[in-house]
């Protein structure tokens, strides 16, 4: 569809094409703005879970055949919204009597596939819902319904902030640290300790991706048990479910904080 003549066109592709479906996502993605990632949706034969990519600059679509990681099952009527240029937040959707609340992420230059730690009154499982950002780390989600014939006219807020670490450079050093300058005798002394500074700094790195790993597996868990034991939860074990992760949200965030004050300094 142009936009400004709103004229219908279809464009010729090439290339390994989907196969047909209805209740697919399709979101552009990518810093260069010419990729189209289309995930799930369902066919005659059931529920689909591939992922397929179509530039549009050459009009050729690819087949993710090598997605790994927490790959989502196969669903329809989920959302996908594009967040952090190169990434994809694939929440809820489902088939026939099978309708979830997960949330999983796509990286586009990895091709991975990871679980988000989200944390808070999760939405209810559902499917044909909207999911909006409405700014850089709020998305808004609303309606949909479930398995049971129940529509929902609820909305909901995710708040993106803690999928964020801070940019690092190539070296593994911050690239907010402040500048220091140094004189021709300085190089030699500052060469050694730039070597144990940039060590330091990948260890703090990858320390910082361990507890990450910690963050999301607690989330995944907490996650898994109110959706299995969704009936027998009172308000208040969801509470103290939810205090808990934000806990140790907070926890990581204060360690991570101290690190790269260190880096900085």
């Amino acid at each position: 569809l142009d936009t400004e003549s709103m004229e219908w066109s279809q464009p010729e592709t090439h290339g390994d094409a989907p196969e047909p479906r209805a209740g697919h996502t399709a979101n552009l993605i990518g810093a260069q703005g010419n990729t189209i990632v289309v995930f799930g949706g369902g066919n005659q034969d059931g529920p689909l879970g591939t992922t397929y990519l179509l530039d549009t600059d050459t009009l050729e679509w690819t087949l993710v055949s090598d997605q790994h990681g927490d790959v989502p099952s196969a669903r329809a009527g989920h959302t996908a919204t594009t967040v952090f240029t190169d990434k994809l937040l694939v929440f809820g959707g489902g088939f026939g009597m099978h309708v979830f609340n997960d949330l999983h992420m796509f990286d586009l230059a990895t091709h991975m596939w990871s679980r988000p730690a989200d944390a808070g009154m999760f939405p209810a499982a559902r499917a044909g819902h909207s999911c909006n950002a409405m700014s850089a780390t709020r998305l808004y989600v609303f309606g949909g319904g479930n398995s049971e014939q129940q529509v929902y006219d609820d909305m909901c807020c995710l708040d993106t902030t803690f999928f964020v670490l801070p940019k690092l450079s190539d070296n593994g050093r911050s690239s907010g640290g402040r500048k220091r300058r140094h004189s021709l005798s300085d190089i030699s002394e500052h060469q050694t300790q730039s070597s144990d500074a940039e060590d330091a700094a990948k260890r703090m790195e990858e320390e910082t991706r361990r507890m990450l790993g910690h963050i999301s597996t607690v989330g995944y868990n907490i996650n898994r048990i109110i959706a299995s034991e969704q009936e027998k939860l009172t308000v208040q074990s969801v509470s103290r479910l939810d205090e808990l992760l934000r806990h140790v949200q907070s926890v990581h965030q204060m360690q991570m904080q101290a690190m790269y004050e260190q880096i900085q300094n």
